[in-house]
């Protein structure tokens, strides 16, 4: 096993703009979600695997595997592989734990080639993303180690090569990459992505036609992930590194610990109101030197450390959530990501964790309940209400009620008409204009929300995450459509809906917030 290391790149300035690698190193229907128990694959290496058991794969792997939830979204959409692009140095696509689940067309965008790219020893930060995403698993055989992937073996990798092997890579190669993998380039894949990984970035913004592509991407309903960076110190924060403070990208940090309730942020990870959630990344040294996986080489693994470890373990979480219900676009798994993201368990440095850490079991349950997959449960209903019949340009209102109250299912354009009755505790969650919540000192924007709060007479301001504030309402406050309207008519508001939290069995029970 290679020596644990932890892995920092440098970003170079070579005849232009160059990349830093990120890494130190619905029809409704009345099934309840089953709760069935962890599975443990086979793999040699597992027990080393700790990044896995924090964010519940375990438990994950249990309800992917689950012969109702496998017969149910099978007749549904089937249960095919579903594709994540790795865009970064060669992959090893020859690594005996890992070829049986690359897909068989490597890209080298640097000369923008499509076949067979030789990758060297030096190339190990792309083979290493490519097997925490998705390292053949449960394959254990005499005498052979391995190691498990997020995917249990319903990902498939595109390998795209964009960086050298000493990690600086251009922006066309990266335009190229990415044009490529979404299948918007002439040459195109046999299967374009469904997710798209870059552990790499770079912290100066990465010129006028990368972020309009990242948008087509996003709209084409391609998720985008990418490592937020690690330039901060124990008493330093870094600003987060481009691609990832792109709006249309999921910026992803570094945090470790043993299970969600107990972890605690990278010393190097980026921080600012860009990083959407933390995942395991590792720390350089100690019992959370690093994250184990697939090395350059037959049988060689090792450990890295980095936020582009961090970044694929969302990446491989989110094609998990597409692989189950392929009717989620790119913004739905991105806001249940955050959603059931684990609160930091400390207030310190809130910007490092975003929403929390990757809850890998509470998403995958998310992706297949209400209102998103096929376990819609018989208390949820959705409905959209829009400002004319034909605008397409409607606020999207949800409501949800606990199972043994007498209006369980009230629809969301009721709700939105008639306003909160009974037991129900709604709140209003709003998402703030980007450019302002960027360019504004976080003690203003606190102000600026408690004034809002004030104007409309909200309840007291509550977080979810750096950018989706929100308010409770009072039982007798009338919850309106105009409120909403209201709402985003404020010039920081960018969106506005009401939410009841929603009880999914499998992922705890609902708290009013």
């Amino acid at each position: 096993m290679n020596k644990p290391g932890f892995q920092s790149r440098r970003m170079v300035i070579v005849a232009g703009l160059f990349l830093l690698l990120a890494g130190c190193n619905i029809g409704s229907t009345r099934f309840t979600l089953p709760d069935p128990d962890p599975i443990i694959p086979n793999d040699t290496l597992f027990a080393e695997q700790w990044n896995l058991r924090t964010i519940r794969m375990p438990e994950t792997w249990g309800l992917l595997h689950d012969p109702l939830v496998e017969r149910i979204v099978n007749n549904r959409q089937g249960i095919a592989p579903v594709v994540v692009a790795v865009l970064d140095t060669g992959i090893d696509v020859n690594h005996p734990d890992l070829n049986a689940n690359v897909l068989g067309e490597v890209y080298d965008a640097t000369s923008e080639t499509n076949g067979d790219v030789e990758a060297s020893s030096a190339e190990d930060h792309g083979t290493h993303v490519a097997g925490i995403i998705s390292a053949h698993t449960n394959n254990a055989t005499d005498g052979t180690d391995s190691i498990a992937g997020i995917g249990w073996n319903r990902i498939r990798i595109l390998p795209v090569t964009v960086l050298e092997a000493d990690g600086s890579g251009s922006v066309s190669s990266l335009i190229e990459g990415l044009a490529f993998a979404s299948g918007m380039s002439d040459e195109r894949p046999l299967q374009r992505a469904d997710v798209i990984n870059l552990s790499l970035g770079a912290s100066a913004a990465l010129g006028p036609d990368l972020e309009p592509l990242l948008n087509d991407i996003r709209e084409s309903g391609i998720l985008v992930v990418a490592a937020a960076g690690n330039g901060s110190t124990s008493v330093t924060c870094a600003l987060v590194d481009f691609p990832a403070r792109y709006t249309s990208v999921m910026a992803v940090g570094s945090a470790n610990g043993p299970d969600l309730s107990t972890f605690q942020h990278a010393f190097y990870t980026a921080c600012g109101p860009e990083v959407d959630l933390v995942a395991p990344g590792g720390t350089g040294s100690g019992t959370y030197q690093g994250i184990l996986s697939t090395l350059f080489g037959s049988d060689t693994f090792g450990f890295q450390a980095g936020t582009s470890q961090a970044a694929p373990h969302v990446a491989g979480i989110a094609a998990l959530m597409r692989a189950v219900n392929q009717e989620l676009t790119p913004q739905q798994i991105a806001h249940i990501l955050r959603e059931t993201a684990s609160p930091a368990p400390t207030t310190t440095d809130p910007d490092r964790y975003g929403a929390g850490m990757l809850n890998a079991h509470a998403a995958l349950a998310a992706a297949l309940s209400a209102p998103y997959g096929p376990f819609a449960r018989n208390d949820f209903s959705a409905s959209p209400l829009a400002l004319e019949p034909d605008d397409p340009d409607h606020l999207g209102l949800r409501t949800s009620t606990r199972s043994d109250e007498p209006e369980a299912g009230r629809s969301a354009r009721r709700f939105a008409s008639e306003g909160p009755t009974g037991t129900e505790l709604p709140r209003i969650i709003i998402t703030l204009d980007r450019a302002w919540f960027r360019s504004t000192d976080h003690a203003d924007v606190e102000a600026a929300l408690h004034d809002i709060a004030l104007r409309h007479e909200l309840g007291p301001l509550r977080f979810l995450g750096n950018r989706f504030p929100s308010f409770a309402i009072g039982e007798q406050q009338t919850g309106s459509a105009e409120l909403l309207l209201d709402l985003v008519g404020e010039a920081i508001v960018h969106d506005a809906i009401y939410d009841v939290p929603l009880s999914l069995t499998g992922i705890g029970s609902t708290t009013h917030r």
